[in-house]
């Protein structure tokens, strides 16, 4: 989530498989915002990465990485030059306070 983007918990649902192909259009498209989701995606990496994801220790291939992201990770590996491929599983919240939670 960006700075100051808290999602609202009782927006919160389960990620429909029917969605996969709209939701990684609009991250692909660079167009999920307003939403933020921690979803499981499949993925690919940006060929110019300058920034490693995963710690070196681990064996990691370049192509086809499954992980558990927020919307706005996913949103940096396209920035970056990356390509989502699928979305398996995860949360959508559908609402974002206006606020910080805390401050009121």
């Amino acid at each position: 989530m960006a700075e100051g983007e808290y999602p609202k918990a009782e927006s919160a649902r389960s990620f429909l498989p029917k969605e996969n192909k709209e939701f990684v259009k609009l991250f692909n498209e660079q167009k999920f915002r307003p939403r933020t989701a921690i979803l499981k995606v499949w993925f690919e990496y940006p060929k110019n990465m300058f920034f490693q994801h995963i710690p070196a220790k681990d064996k990691i291939t370049f192509m086809n990485k499954e992980d558990v992201l927020t919307s706005v990770d996913i949103q940096e590996i396209v920035k970056a030059g990356g390509r989502i491929i699928k979305i398996l599983d995860g949360i959508v919240y559908e609402e974002n306070f206006k606020t910080p939670p805390y401050r009121d």
